[in-house]
């Protein structure tokens, strides 16, 4: 009678070797890049002091005119720069 031969696949070995290879390199503490970019300075820093959300967001409210005055900024600077771009056009060239 024929019984068929049992042979493991590698395919689930491999998965699971690079689940711990990620599980392992996730148990990290620190950045490498990020470390060292801190200062001696930045390190011994106090932690910066917590405000209220609200307090945080009163202080620098915008007014309610601030989108109007930013769209005649942006539209009268739009206008140099295609002032300025007409003229390096018609320029001649050396």
């Amino acid at each position: 009678m024929f019984q068929p031969r049992h042979t493991s696949h590698p395919l689930p070995t491999a998965v699971v070797a690079l689940a711990l290879l990620f599980a392992v390199a996730g148990c990290t503490r620190e950045v490498p890049e990020l470390d060292q970019t801190r200062t001696e300075a930045l390190r011994d820093a106090p932690y910066p002091a917590l405000i209220p959300l609200e307090t945080a967001l009163a202080t620098d409210a915008a007014t309610p005119d601030s989108a109007e005055q930013l769209e005649r900024e942006m539209t009268r600077r739009r206008a140099l720069l295609k002032a300025r771009a007409d003229r390096l056009r018609t320029a001649p060239s050396d």
